[in-house]
């Protein structure tokens, strides 16, 4: 049955349809094998040539041996033999430039080496390429009917183009490699290779029970660049139905199994792609993929091993139905080796038809440890998923990525202990999965099958003792695994401040989910609603579902500790004054967060205020104490409130001016105490304000009163000041004195100047010039100039006081 015939049959038909097909597949493959089987038993050896030394060339050379062989022609079978001298480490030829193309009928037998090796494979005989030139080991090129065994290939590097151990082109019929026969390919380009070019064809090839990218020992890797690299093949065998002909495929750094633009039926089987035959030793590569296969072709990929690769089984481009069956992915046969691959156990990608799993139970692929279980991209509208146990990937099960199209999820309505129902499409095949215990809903435990009525809906009764979860096929396209849906990129994350529980995450959307927990580092849960509140600092993470279904977990979200101290970094402290209860703390700025919850104390402990700022406080010690109102307090600062020293009013250093006109002014008022700036008010006898300065401006003679203000709206009074006037006439010029230190009149002394601190005092000699000077007489005039002793003599004087006219005369220095 071709396979579109098998996609479009109708969905209650598929398990037969498919068993059927597979059949008839399976008989194809049969045919393959038993050709070649009948090669081997009727191939009659008409010479068999020796390989008696390890020289590169000359008589008993490798070298001779092949071109021996191709001149017997193809008519009967040749067997290349070797009896090298020497003990293993002896067995090497050390090819210094290419060997001649192996003809047809051909048989390199490297296991006819007599010998004893140590256990492993029975590779006995190494081609290592031993030059600065590039060629391969051994070079297949348009022959039929060959077979290699027993052989070791080495170092046969990638150049300007690619060369490996082994190159096939135009090749038919070829086997490399059997169980008792193995070949070992190690640090190549590539360990068995076909040629690129397009046009170049081969068919019927085997490729079984090597080790490639691994020592023979199987102790370490040793990679080439890709294992088994294939291309444009029809009919090609790699592993076969006995395990002992899988290939162990390991460490290659691009490609472990490639089968790139194949056509007819092909089977990659029983393989171990990363892992050592036993399973004690891995060999991760993170960039390669285990086993690609592209190209209009049937690709039957069973039994295998892969695992430790970046991607386990690429499919790309494959055209007819694939099947990909009863292999270990990501894992080993006891499905709890750690062998997970970095991205995608399986990708499939725009590869319309086929089947990942099968019909019976025992054709489940188990799948587990990956990013991804399966990875679907283009168009990939027939490709049915079945029976498989896929488990604790990391990261989804069955994911459509830039898919053609995208089946919808199957609805589980109901969930009993005896049964379940929803909907899906109508005719659909619905698999029932028990879920595993990882995060990611997916189906370990295959249960059973229902199928879809005519309207979609769906119905199993039965015993249900795990969490439940399905997949619906129609047409042969299967669904990703029922599960809820989270949209977590909008969600909230407020902190834990100061050891509280005040922390929350919330705005996550959920769908298909009535069931919430929210667990904590512990697993405990903590939360059974959709957004956590009131949660101290942790890590939490959501599970989701609903009862008897999967539980689909978040992400881990962390709530973070935050502890806010804040601390003030300036501050207007007014202090009290009047002795009032009127002093003040202003803040003007913090360092940290403003806080939004104030508390003042008093030296008592006594609250005295509530507000940013503290006011109208009698002098004393206070104690700000700030919060953020979820829970975080701290003292911000403590302040003292001084009081304010009294206003107070000194006299003591007056000076009374009178000016000619007889009025007086006062100027020497002293004020302290309080605070600044004052404000001054003079009044006189009357109450009428006459001067708001400190100074009394000029005023007729009388009783005047001071009152000064301070900034802090306290008050002192001067008490009355008398002022007594003056006619101007008022000072008296002596006219002469006699400066002779006698103690009697050595000074010029006029009385009355007090009143005239302003005045100007001169003194000039009979020439003019200016022996004394003077503003205000507060020192009287000793005769002296320059501190030397004025002459006897007649002296005239010049007084200016204030508005008044100058006063002038004549004074004489007597001794």
């Amino acid at each position: 049955m071709a396979g579109d015939e098998w996609c479009n049959a109708p969905p209650s038909d598929h398990n037969d349809k498919q068993k059927s097909y597979f059949r008839n597949e399976v008989a194809h493959l049969r045919t393959i094998c038993m050709l070649v089987l009948t090669l081997l038993c009727q191939r009659a050896h008409s010479e068999t040539i020796p390989v008696t030394t390890a020289n590169d060339s000359g008589p008993g050379s490798l070298r001779a041996a092949l071109t021996q062989a191709a001149a017997n022609g193809s008519a009967d079978w040749d067997l290349v033999s070797f009896n090298l001298p020497g003990a293993p480490p002896d067995w090497v030829i050390f090819l210094l430039s290419a060997l001649p193309a192996v003809s047809a009928k051909v048989v390199i037998d490297g296991t006819t080496q007599p010998g004893v090796l140590n256990p492993g494979p029975n590779a006995r005989i190494s081609l290592v390429r031993s030059s600065t030139d590039f060629f391969h080991g051994l070079f297949l090129n348009g022959c039929r009917n060959v077979e290699i065994y027993g052989m070791i290939f080495q170092n046969f590097k990638s150049g300007p183009t690619r060369f490996g151990g082994i190159c096939l082109k135009n090749a038919y019929e070829v086997v490399i490699g059997k169980p008792g026969g193995e070949n070992v390919f190690i640090n190549n380009g590539v360990g068995i290779y076909s040629s690129e070019d397009f046009g170049d064809t081969g068919a019927n090839i085997k490729i079984a029970a090597n080790y490639v990218g691994v020592t023979a020992d199987g102790a370490a890797a040793s990679p080439n660049q890709s294992g088994i690299d294939l291309s444009w093949l029809e009919n090609v065998v790699i592993g076969g139905a006995d395990p002992r002909e899988g290939n162990i495929v390991c460490g290659n750094t691009v490609i472990g199994i490639g089968c790139g633009g194949f056509t007819g039926i092909n089977l990659v089987e029983n393989n171990l792609v990363g892992v050592s035959r036993d399973g004690t030793r891995t060999y991760p590569v993170d960039k390669a993929t285990g086993i690609f296969v592209s190209g209009a072709a049937t690709f039957n990929i069973v039994k295998n091993t892969v695992g430790v690769q970046e991607k386990g089984i690429l499919l790309q481009n494959v055209s007819k139905p694939f099947r990909v069956q009863r292999n270990h992915i990501g894992t080993g046969p006891s499905e709890n080796e750690p062998l997970g691959n970095k991205l995608y156990g399986i990708q499939v990608l725009n590869c319309p038809t086929g089947v990942i799993g099968g019909p019976l139970p025992a054709d489940k692929n188990v799948i587990t440890n990956n990013d991804y279980a399966i990875y679907l991209e283009l168009d990939v509208s027939r490709v049915t998923i079945t029976l498989n146990s896929i488990f604790c990937n990391k990261k989804d099960a069955i994911v459509f990525n830039r898919a053609l199209t995208v089946p919808p999820l199957v609805t589980l309505d109901r969930i009993t202990a005896t049964g379940a129902s929803g909907t899906y499409q109508p005719g659909a095949l619905i698999e029932l999965f028990y879920d595993d215990n990882c995060p990611n809903c997916e189906g370990k435990t295959y249960i059973a099958t229902a199928t879809a009525d005519a309207a979609g809906r769906w119905s199993y009764t039965g015993a249900l003792t795990g969490s439940l979860l399905a997949t619906g096929t129609v047409n042969g396209s299967t669904s990703a695994f029922s599960k809820p849906t989270f949209v977590v990129s909008s969600a909230q994350i407020g902190p834990a401040y100061c050891n509280g529980s005040t922390g929350f995450i919330r705005n996550i959307t959920a769908t298909g989910a009535t069931q919430f927990e929210w667990r904590n580092a512990l697993n405990e849960i903590v939360a059974t609603s959709l957004a956590l509140e009131n949660a101290p600092a942790g890590t939490y993470y959501l599970r989701a579902g609903q009862p008897g279904g999967c539980l689909l977990e978040t992400q881990r979200f962390v709530i973070d500790q935050k502890v806010i101290s804040y601390e003030i970094s300036g501050t207007n402290i007014v202090p009290a004054s009047c002795f009032k209860n009127n002093g003040q703390v202003v803040i003007t700025a913090f360092k940290s967060d403003t806080p939004l919850s104030y508390k003042w104390l008093n030296s008592a402990g006594a609250q005295v205020g509530t507000g940013r700022d503290l006011k109208d406080v009698a002098a004393g010690e206070y104690t700000l104490v700030c919060g953020n109102m979820n829970g975080c307090e701290n003292v911000a600062g403590k302040f003292t409130v001084p009081q304010a020293g009294a206003l107070d009013i000194s006299l003591a250093n007056i000076v009374k001016e009178v000016s000619c006109e007889g009025n007086v002014s006062l100027r020497g008022i002293r004020v302290s105490g309080g605070g600044t700036p004052y404000s001054y008010a003079w009044k006189n006898e009357a109450g009428a304000t006459i001067g708001t300065a400190a100074d009394l401006p000029p005023s007729p003679p009388g009783a005047y009163f001071l009152t000064v203000t301070d900034t802090y709206d306290c008050t002192a009074s001067s008490g009355e000041i008398r002022l007594t006037g003056n006619d101007g006439a008022g000072i008296k010029v002596p006219n002469n004195f006699t400066p002779n230190g006698d103690g009697i009149n050595d000074t010029w002394n006029i009385t009355g100047v007090q009143f005239y601190p302003s005045g100007s005092f001169k003194l000039f000699n009979r020439y003019g010039e200016q022996v004394f000077s003077s503003k205000g007489y507060a020192t009287p005039f000793n005769g002296t100039l320059n501190g030397k002793p004025l002459p006897v003599g007649t002296y005239y004087y010049l007084i200016k006081l204030s508005s008044c006219p100058p006063l002038t005369g004549r004074v004489t220095i007597m001794r």
